[in-house]
């Protein structure tokens, strides 16, 4: 779920609420020709988020999150310059990796991150072109922590 701390173009949240999720929706099952991260992110983080989930799918790994997830992704600042958009974010990343055939999990940590994307008008839709980790915190903490 992604949820706004400051006020947001609501074009802009909901594009980015939706790359999000077919983010999660493609790593949970290694899926790199997902149609909708096609849709929701333009290179060259697609590219990026294509050659992660290819070498998960080689390793045979997915990813689910917990039943008491604590996944969240909340948008601290949103600037809009014409056809491109900037957006900080902080997001805790709780998705654990497994390998699907034995359910032996290879990654279980819980994470904050503070991140920057880059979204680009592709069209008349937002999409999500880049992204950095500005800082990276052990579980729920730092910018999750206010």
């Amino acid at each position: 779920m992604v949820t706004a701390k400051t006020a947001v173009d609501p074009a802009l949240a909901d594009a980015y609420q939706l790359a999000v999720r077919s983010e999660f929706e493609a790593s949970a099952s290694s899926d790199a020709n997902s149609q909708m991260l096609a849709a929701t992110h333009l290179d060259p983080l697609l590219q990026r988020l294509k050659d992660r989930l290819v070498g998960r799918n080689l390793e045979g790994q997915a990813s689910k999150r917990p039943g008491d997830t604590k996944s969240q992704t909340t948008i601290l600042e949103a600037k809009v310059d014409g056809e491109s958009a900037s957006v900080v974010e902080c997001t805790v990343d709780d998705a654990t990796v497994y390998v699907a055939a034995t359910g032996k999990v290879v990654n279980d940590k819980v994470a904050t991150l503070k991140r920057t994307a880059t979204m680009r008008k592709d069209g008349e839709l937002w999409k999500v072109a880049d992204r950095v980790n500005n800082q990276e915190w052990e579980g729920v903490a730092g910018c999750a922590s206010s």
